[in-house]
């Protein structure tokens, strides 16, 4: 599909270049081809001037079908643009908040705040391939979001006999036309003072993306 649209995209910008090609190659063709033995027609003058103004009219009408696609694929193209400005008005970007922030034993505390402009849909926490969280909504409205809950799986990893020093957090999620990002770089350190071996949030290297 890419190679066919850059073979049509270099014939767009040909096409002046093998229409005017054309033109002389038709033109030559009707005025002297009854010369060439090897073409075995013979035309009257009146019969060739009418040849060569149906021929000009045609590379016209040709050239100004071309003209047309190329607008309308300009078009298409400012309407992508412009809408994809639009959509931008109100994207959501969920940025952590490490105050408070941890892991303890099988239960989990984080906190978001949606410093975007558009709401984040279908939001998802992840920790080390665990699904801790989903399905919540955070409005741009600059307030905390809490997400807290309780996993099971969680100790199979924080009370194993070697526990991580680090872990990885991600935060997914969507906006309102279904484009999908996320929040990377979030750290749990081991809280090795804490018996129960703690984890708290490291925002330092969080970045917003998109997936």
């Amino acid at each position: 599909m890419k190679s066919f649209l850059k073979f049509n995209k270099y014939l767009s910008k040909q096409s002046d270049k093998l229409l005017f090609v054309a033109l002389i190659l038709g033109a030559l063709a009707i005025g002297f081809g009854d010369k060439q033995s090897f073409l075995r027609f013979d035309l009257s003058a009146d019969t060739k001037v009418s040849s060569l103004i149906l021929w000009f009219t045609a590379i016209v009408l040709i050239r100004y079908t071309v003209e047309t696609y190329d607008l309308r694929l300009a078009t298409e193209k400012e309407v992508r643009i412009q809408e994809e400005i639009m959509r931008n008005e109100f994207l959501p970007i969920l940025a952590p908040i490490d105050e408070g922030a941890i892991v303890q034993g099988s239960s989990f505390r984080f906190k978001v705040v949606n410093v975007g402009k558009g709401i984040a849909r279908d939001v998802e926490l992840q920790m080390k391939g665990l699904v801790l969280a989903k399905g919540y909504t955070v409005k741009a409205d600059g307030n905390d979001f809490p997400i807290n809950g309780e996993d099971a799986r969680i100790t199979s990893i924080t009370q194993s006999r070697r526990p991580p020093a680090v872990m990885d957090v991600t935060i997914l999620y969507k906006d309102i036309y279904g484009r999908h990002f996320r929040t990377t770089g979030l750290k749990l350190n081991l809280d090795i003072n804490d018996p129960s071996t703690r984890y708290t949030l490291s925002t330092t290297q969080w970045a917003y993306k998109k997936r």
